[in-house]
């Protein structure tokens, strides 16, 4: 199984792009999932690095609070 990486959607540089009102989805069914899984994962890792900063901020804080 092929495990692909997030990506954009690509354009052919020489097709004109054309105004629609309603978007047209050329993903597949795996590049959906793939999209998901990467959006689902990185919502994971910045709440989880933001909640690792803070408790690293605060035990900073705390520790200066006591050696001084």
């Amino acid at each position: 199984m092929k495990i692909v990486a997030c990506r954009e959607s690509e354009v052919e540089p020489g097709k004109n792009l054309e105004i629609n009102t309603i978007p047209k989805f050329t993903f597949s069914f795996w590049d959906s999932i793939y999209y998901w899984i990467c959006n689902v994962i990185s919502i994971i890792y910045n709440f989880v690095l933001y909640h690792v900063i803070s408790l690293n901020q605060s035990t900073y804080l705390f520790h200066l609070t006591l050696s001084s």
